[in-house]
């Protein structure tokens, strides 16, 4: 059993259908004139009030929204979905259990039936879109009336773009997975090399599709604005820039801010567990190379958040309370201060306390497991005393922020 195998059926299945649909046609055709009993029988076995849309139902009435396109599409988008979801479990057992030739086979059978899968949904989305449907006439690009419907253009491609964003979202994390497993549970350095190159390619992936998405719901807004009634030069400017800039940066920045965040708290957990458990020096030196890299990372996250906090906050168009733009924070006297106050106060000092801490039970770690090493007994005293000299740090630091903040509030009032 092959990938050929399906798709033998498939294309056995579809001529079939293919076949039994152009010899019905003509009986169906006679049926929705009212000339053949038998071609009114096939119609209700099939459930099929009208054969194209805009034609009058034979049970009488308006055409409603089962027609035989979309029935057609309804066919064989349901036969795809299994037969797509069996060719990849088909392909990941290739790769996963067969050799090189396995390998190449599956690879193949995993990207064809995902192409092909999208390939039909798109075609389904196209179909539904395209022809009216009576009860639901507003996702039509041409209306039961005839006339066109532009907003319907707008829906069929949010459809698709919600489709392609979720597999291919999907997809990215997939790669992600993989990329790790290869990278954390093989010897191989050829191996390693293989899975930093997926985790790196899942990445950049990942921060595409947040792009794309973004761009648009930017793009689809601004000709919802651009065609609403009554819309001029001037409203267009006032509506794109409260409602689509600042929302779009503000979607795009936190998305990228939180993807970093959570790489690089895992870099710091990875190279923790490095440096603990790993019994070779070179390992332990990797995994503080790596605790750094977190925390550089981290840092630096936490700065770009300042800054597109108060990038935010000046922007003309921002505004709080009920049906306005959600802002960062809320700003009303001074909204560098605010954010200043806020990620200072209240995420870089407690999260470099944290650290201390951490870096303190790290150093108290060593000491206890030198052996009487008194080249690590003083590393680890250096440790502790840089540990608590940075808890003092923060102490103070938080101290001055607090008491810089009350005196800024008690000269030029309050900052709420």
């Amino acid at each position: 059993m092959t990938f050929n195998f399906f798709k033998t059926i498939f294309i056995r299945l579809s001529v079939i259908f293919g076949l039994v649909l152009v010899l019905g046609l003509p009986m169906i055709g006679n049926a929705q004139a009212g000339k053949t009993q038998a071609g009114i029988e096939a119609l209700n076995v099939l459930q099929i009030d009208c054969l194209f849309p805009g034609a009058p139902s034979i049970k009488g009435g308006d055409c409603k929204d089962k027609n035989l396109m979309n029935e057609i599409t309804k066919f064989l988008t349901g036969a795809a979905y299994p037969l797509a979801v069996l060719v990849i479990i088909w392909g990941g057992y290739m790769y996963f259990a067969g050799g090189i030739d396995g390998k190449s086979t599956g690879i193949k059978a995993i990207q064809s039936a995902i192409i092909g899968l999208l390939v039909i949904v798109s075609a389904d989305f196209i179909v539904k879109s395209i022809f009216p449907t009576g009860n639901s006439g507003g996702a039509s690009i041409i209306q039961p009336d005839g006339t066109f419907n532009a907003s319907g253009v707008i829906v069929l491609a949010t459809l698709i773009k919600n489709f392609l964003v979720g597999i291919s979202g999907a997809v990215a994390v997939i790669v992600l997975m993989w990329g790790g497993y290869k990278y954390f549970f093989t010897g191989l350095d050829f191996e390693k090399e293989g899975g930093l190159k997926a985790i790196k390619n899942a990445v950049i992936g990942l921060v595409v599709i947040l792009v794309a998405n973004g761009l648009f719901d930017f793009t689809t807004g601004f000709v919802k604005e651009a065609t609403a009634p009554g819309a001029t030069a001037t409203s267009i400017i006032a509506q794109i820039q409260d409602k689509l800039i600042i929302p779009f940066l503000g979607s795009i920045t936190g998305a990228l801010i939180a993807l970093a965040s959570a790489f690089a708290v895992l870099t710091i957990i990875w190279g923790g567990y490095k440096y603990f458990f790993a019994g070779v020096q070179a390992a332990k030196e990797d995994g503080l190379k790596n605790i750094r890299n977190g925390v550089i990372g981290l840092g630096a996250v936490i700065l770009s958040q300042a800054i597109v906090a108060i990038v935010q906050a000046i922007l003309p168009g921002t505004k709080t309370g009920a049906g306005a733009t959600p802002a960062v924070l809320v700003i009303v006297k001074d909204p560098i201060l605010n954010v200043f106050k806020v990620l200072i106060s209240d995420i870089i000092i407690p999260t470099s306390a944290g650290f201390a801490v951490f870096f303190a039970v790290l150093a108290s770690y060593n000491w206890i497991t030198s052996a009487g090493d008194q080249k690590k007994i003083e590393n680890a005293q250096k440790g502790v005393k840089n540990a608590v000299i940075g808890l003092i740090v923060m102490l103070v630091a938080a101290t001055a922020i607090q008491l810089l903040v009350f005196i800024y509030s008690s000269a030029a009032g309050s900052l709420t």
